[in-house]
């Protein structure tokens, strides 16, 4: 009987000491602690009831609600995945900060809600692409002045694409204005004059193709341009141009879009002297039997231009950008030719004011290094103009015809680096 009534006093200890551990441990597991109904008569809580805050919506008598879920951003959207100089909270959408990947380091203070001022300049150095590789004279088989083309198997021994143009340095630059995503520009560039030219010599076999020359351009037995010695192209060329676009600028995590429209005036200027020198070198020098060829010819073109630009980050300050543009223009172009002898003696001057439809596509490969509110942008950059009178299209073999070709179908290239300084304020 006393070791029973042991027995059943350490059990009782026992159990004491277990049951409110074993009501702690389960409170600690359930997500949300057990509640009994409301406090008991008199406001005060029943014995061994939790005190449990109440939540919105409760009614006294039934069990505390649920809290509401958390609820946690898509993945691949949140502010976790937002790249060097994305803004939290703007992804995939027009508002504030959509130049931060372009001025990642401080695109937090860009108030969309203002104006603000856009400032680019840049350094150029464009080629012009070689003229077309049309014969301009031929090795003549005969050594005296016979008045006779030479024949149309006579190996070729002058050509336009022996003309090299160089690489010319030149400018770009421009300002515009910015809000909530517009930006409004105003710009230009300019690629100087550039001269190019080559010279043969040889002595009574030097052949070119023109003919019906004009009083006092006969030379040796009416043939200036046939067994002449020396014969002299310089080409030069000159392009400048300004422009007023709307651009509408986009962020998409960090890959920037640029969409713009605009107007453009571009001018293209070119000028060919042909320089035939038919005795002096087996003679004596003879102002008589020297003359220049000259044709020169100067586009202007206005029209619509818009085009598409991508940028996207790659590492901190430091990403790549596409551009690519297109302009359509109507030309007005004016050329002119030109005939003068050695000692000054004009024997024509001719020209015409011609109309047509230009074309120009533009496009760019780019690295970008960007700061706080400023870019450095450094590439190469190709131009295509089309629907143009070219210097070289304008020439005319016969002589006869004062004011030559009315050509308006030339197309030329100009490509090379460029490298520009961009900041915003």
């Amino acid at each position: 009987m006393a070791r029973r009534w042991k027995v059943g006093m350490l059990l009782g200890i026992f159990c004491t000491g277990l049951c409110p551990a074993l009501v702690q441990a389960q409170g600690s597991t359930d997500p949300v602690p057990l509640a009994t109904a409301g406090p008991a008569p008199g406001g005060a809580m029943p014995m061994g009831t939790a005190s449990v805050p109440p939540h919105a919506g409760y009614v006294p008598g039934q069990a505390a609600p649920l809290p509401p879920p958390m609820i946690y951003p898509p993945l691949g959207l949140g502010d976790a995945n937002c790249g060097p100089g994305c803004k939290p909270g703007h992804h995939g959408q027009q508002g504030k900060g959509l130049l931060s990947c372009l001025f990642a380091r401080n695109a937090e203070d860009i108030d969309d809600d203002r104006w603000h001022c856009l400032l680019y300049g840049g350094y150029t150095l464009m080629t012009r692409s070689r003229l077309k590789g049309h014969s301009l004279a031929a090795l003549d088989p005969e050594l005296t002045d016979d008045g006779v083309l030479a024949p149309a198997n006579a190996p070729s021994i002058l050509s336009f694409d022996q003309l090299d143009p160089s690489e010319t340095p030149g400018w770009k630059g421009g300002f515009g204005f910015y809000r909530e995503g517009w930006v409004f520009e105003f710009g230009g560039f300019q690629i100087p004059r550039n001269r190019s030219e080559v010279q043969i010599v040889n002595p009574g076999r030097i052949s070119s193709y023109f003919f019906n020359p004009a009083l006092g351009f006969e030379g040796t037995n009416f043939g200036l341009w046939d067994n002449a010695d020396l014969m002299r192209v310089d080409f030069s060329n000159g392009l400048w141009g300004v422009e007023t676009n709307c651009r509408w600028i986009n962020n998409y995590d960090c890959v920037q879009s640029e969409c713009f429209i605009g107007i453009r005036y571009v001018d293209l200027a070119e000028r060919l002297n042909i320089f035939t020198d038919d005795d002096s070198l087996q003679f004596a020098p003879d102002p008589l039997s020297q003359a220049t060829y000259s044709t020169w010819t100067r586009n202007h073109m206005l029209g619509l231009s818009a085009g598409l630009s991508l940028h996207q980050d790659v590492c901190g300050f430091f990403g790549v950008s596409w551009d690519v543009r297109g302009s359509w223009l109507a030309n007005m172009t004016e050329t002119n030719t030109r005939l003068v002898r050695g000692d000054g003696f004009v024997g024509f001057e001719g020209g015409q004011t011609l109309y047509g439809f230009s074309q120009i596509y533009e496009t760019g490969l780019f690295l970008d290094f960007t700061g706080s509110f400023w870019r450095i942008r450094s590439g190469y950059n190709f131009m295509v103009l089309t629907g143009v009178a070219t210097a070289q299209n304008v020439l005319n073999y016969n002589l006869e015809q004062h004011d030559g070709n009315d050509s308006m179908r030339g197309t030329t290239m100009y490509h090379g680096l460029i490298a520009s300084l961009e900041l915003f304020f």
